[in-house]
């Protein structure tokens, strides 16, 4: 029985033009920041990624900056605050943005509802309490565990209202929303290729305001960000986006998640629960196992022909308590697991994961 792929908030496959293109070994070797003919075709290719990019999201406000991907966009925002800038974050944000913590004397967390969606009122009252004039905001705009969704809207709401710089990060928003349109008045965006089929360490932040480079060197990226670039994942950025845009059908994905949705939540019944919010992504369906360990679940749903993930990291193979559901106040924090699908979903796959799903759960 061939494994049906069900994590696609982990890594994407690689997206068919890029697996083509790949196969052909048509590639720009040379460095993008030399003078000759080859270094000059390289450099002219990522300019047309680039002027590609900021068509595609429509934001000609921002700067552009190629990175290895989210992880380094949110250290690079965040090395550009003092010690003294007041860190906000969510207690449910990826580890990434909850290791920042350490670096900043003042942090404070966005209060988050029980359904995991933002309360918007009780942050702004909790970031104003602490009379800070320096903010830096981490918001988490489509969740990576649960799916929850945080209108960009009510980012605005806590600029205008704070006065903070914002960071969204909009690594899970690609495919998995059925428009991702930017807001200029947001200071960065984040996203990494490898969330919507392009290759592996490479992704692009937009920026507005001014920003120091993390990596120094030889001041490539007109200074943003040092080290030679990345030509062939940046190409990969753009195929991987030409293939949604032609392939990509909003409506269908959201009537075949909500009926998968739907029967996970019906097989679940007296077993667990499926943890969802008023908005939800197209992809993600995230749910706890009253009885069942997340390390010994995850092995029994991989027999039985799903690749799905646990909600928490383990290490050595046991299970370790997830963040999102403690910051929840759920039960069973050990026992989240994640199916997210890809973003052209179809019916038969629908029917087929719901088989397996169900003959797993009989045979715990």
């Amino acid at each position: 029985m061939d494994p049906l792929y069900l994590d696609y908030n982990a890594t994407s496959p690689l997206a068919p033009s890029v697996k083509e293109w790949l196969a052909r070994g048509d590639f720009f070797y040379a460095n993008p920041s030399s003078q000759h003919l080859l270094g000059k075709a390289a450099k002219k290719e990522i300019n047309i990624v680039s002027q590609f990019l900021k068509a595609q999201f429509d934001l000609s406000t921002h700067g552009l900056m190629f990175t290895s991907g989210a992880t380094e966009a949110i250290n690079t925002f965040c090395s550009n605050c003092s010690r003294q800038t007041l860190y906000v974050y969510s207690p449910i944000d990826h580890p990434c943005a909850l290791e920042q913590i350490a670096r900043f004397e003042n942090s404070v967390p966005l209060v988050v509802n029980e359904d995991a969606s933002l309360n918007l009122k009780e942050s702004i009252k909790a970031i104003k309490r602490t009379n800070a004039s320096d903010i830096f905001i981490n918001y988490l705009w489509v969740n990576n565990e649960i799916g929850v969704v945080w209108p960009l809207e009510d980012a605005i709401e806590l600029k205008k209202q704070t006065g903070a710089r914002i960071h969204v990060d909009g690594v899970q928003a690609i495919g998995k929303l059925s428009e991702v349109k930017l807001r200029d008045e947001l200071d960065f965006y984040t996203f990494s290729g490898h969330k919507f089929g392009a290759l592996k360490g490479v992704g692009f932040s937009f920026l507005k305001t001014e920003t120091k480079p993390m990596i120094l060197g030889g001041g490539q990226q007109g200074g943003l960000r040092s080290g030679t670039e990345n030509t062939q994942g940046i190409v990969s950025l753009k195929l991987a986006l030409e293939d949604l845009n032609k392939k990509f059908d909003a409506k269908l994905q959201q009537e075949f998640i909500n009926n998968l949705r739907n029967q996970v939540t019906r097989l679940l019944k007296g077993r667990g629960e499926v943890i969802t919010s008023e908005k939800m992504n197209l992809n993600t369906i995230y749910f706890v196992l009253n009885e069942q360990r997340s390390d010994f679940a995850l092995a029994m749903f991989d027999q039985g022909g799903l690749a799905i993930s646990s909600g928490a990291a383990c290490s050595s193979g046991s299970a370790k308590e997830s963040h999102v559901l403690k910051a929840l106040k759920k039960k069973h924090t050990m026992n989240g697991l994640r199916i997210s699908v890809g973003p052209c979903l179809k019916e038969q796959e629908v029917v087929e994961i719901i088989k397996r799903f169900e003959q797993v759960l009989n045979s715990f």
